[in-house]
């Protein structure tokens, strides 16, 4: 496990396939918060995003690579992170999840983690 200030190639990476790419302003918006952490395990087994803005703690990009999925990787880069956060003053954490990954929702909930509401996504036609 591996807490740093700013995102190396490998967890950039894991990212952009996640992503579908980023683009050129990607890591500078990724550490562009004042307090932040860009945690991974082995490099691209997995990767997360946390900032803290005023005591809330934000969850971002939890991704596990698929043939490490079902190890408890996203359990521990989270728990990693809510610990990195609350030692930063954050006592609520919230993160984004598609309504549709049954697999981390599930994981959430186990962690403490209670829908607040749904979130849209829109794309606009061609």
């Amino acid at each position: 496990m591996r807490l740093a200030d700013e995102p190396d190639e490998a967890w950039l990476a894991v990212a952009a396939r996640r992503k579908g790419g980023l683009p050129d302003a990607a890591r500078r918006v990724l550490i562009d918060a004042r307090l932040v952490k860009c945690a991974s395990v082995a490099g691209d087994l997995a990767i997360a995003r946390g900032a803290v803005v005023r005591d809330f703690l934000h969850l971002a990009l939890v991704e596990v690579a698929e043939p490490a999925r079902g190890r408890g990787l996203a359990r521990h880069i989270t728990r990693a992170l809510a610990l990195w956060g609350r030692d930063m003053g954050a006592g609520t954490a919230f993160l984004q999840v598609e309504e549709t990954n049954l697999p981390a929702r599930t994981l959430y909930g186990r962690l403490g983690f209670t829908t607040h509401h749904p979130y849209v996504t829109r794309t606009a036609p061609d």
